[in-house]
Formats: C-alpha cells, sequence, structure tokens
C-alpha cells in the first residue's frame, strides 16, 4: 500500500492509495503522489472529443469560458508538441458554494478537461474534485463534490465513446 501526502502550512493529509476501478468500465488509475488526474480513454481525436465534451457541457447548462489549444500555440513560437487542448468550463451554482467556504479554490476554478494525444492514443483528463475539495481543507459540501465528481465521469465517459 502506498500512501498519499499532501503536506500544506500548518495541515498533512495522508490516505491509503490503491488501484481503483469505476465502474463496469474496469478502468484503473494509479494516484501517486503529485498526480491528482483522472483520465480516460477517448475513441476520438483531440479536437473531436472536446468538442463533444463541450456540447455536453451546454446541454447540461454550464457556461464554457474558454478553449486553449497548446499545440497550436507552440505552433505559433516555432516550437511542436503532442495534439493538446484544455476545455474550461464550470457552473457557478455548484462554484460559488466552495470559494465561499475555501477563497483558496478559486485557482482550480472554473474547471477544465484536458485531451491529448500521446503515441496515437487519445485520453481526457480532469483533477479529482476530491482532490480539490482535501487541497483547499473544505468541509462539508460533500453532496457538491459528490455531485461533480459523478458529473465529471459520466460527462467525460459520453464524450469518449
Amino acid at each position: 500500500m502506498k500512501w498519499l501526502v499532501c503536506i500544506r502550512p500548518l495541515y498533512l493529509l495522508s490516505r491509503p492509495v490503491q488501484w481503483l476501478t469505476l465502474g463496469h468500465l474496469n478502468f484503473s488509475l494509479k494516484i501517486m503522489s503529485g498526480n491528482f488526474l483522472i483520465s480516460k480513454i477517448s475513441a476520438h481525436d483531440v479536437s473531436t472529443t472536446l468538442d463533444r465534451m463541450e456540447s455536453i457541457l451546454k446541454e447540461k447548462g454550464m457556461g464554457i469560458f474558454g478553449r486553449v489549444d497548446h499545440a497550436a500555440n507552440a505552433e505559433k513560437a516555432g516550437l511542436s508538441m503532442p495534439a493538446t487542448q484544455v476545455l474550461i468550463f464550470g457552473n457557478p451554482k455548484m462554484g460559488t458554494p466552495l470559494m465561499l467556504k475555501s477563497p483558496s479554490i478559486a485557482v482550480d476554478l472554473p474547471l477544465k478537461m484536458m485531451a491529448t494525444e500521446s503515441d496515437g492514443q487519445v485520453t481526457l483528463s480532469w483533477t479529482d474534485p476530491l482532490h480539490l475539495k482535501a487541497l483547499h481543507q473544505i468541509e462539508g459540501c460533500d453532496e457538491i463534490f459528490d455531485t461533480m465528481a459523478k458529473a465529471l465521469d459520466a460527462m467525460a465517459t459520453a464524450a469518449t465513446a
């Protein structure tokens, strides 16, 4: 068994970490120190994956705040990198109560999903909301974090299918 340790001033968080299985997909993710991303393999290219995610988010009434194409920006700078895009989105009805509990979470909100290609495989990744809860020391708001985690997983599953 490994331990995840996040040290912040006057704060120590430890919890056991093992291989996780997410639902019927038998999708495994090993969370290691410093890595708090949840990822799903996509059946689509990077652009299509985020197009699908954006469409799903809009259907759910979420605000879309931006999209960053890191590969295109790298190319403008004379550099190259694999296709990588980040979608920035959120819902003030969920985010505002969290910021009222812990203003520092504003640095992680709105939420982001990243689609990236590596060795011909596209992955959709996002920060685990439960990590955000621990990182920003938010007591309570369990229903918001649980709803957020389930919704992100369901929407990512649909976008990558």
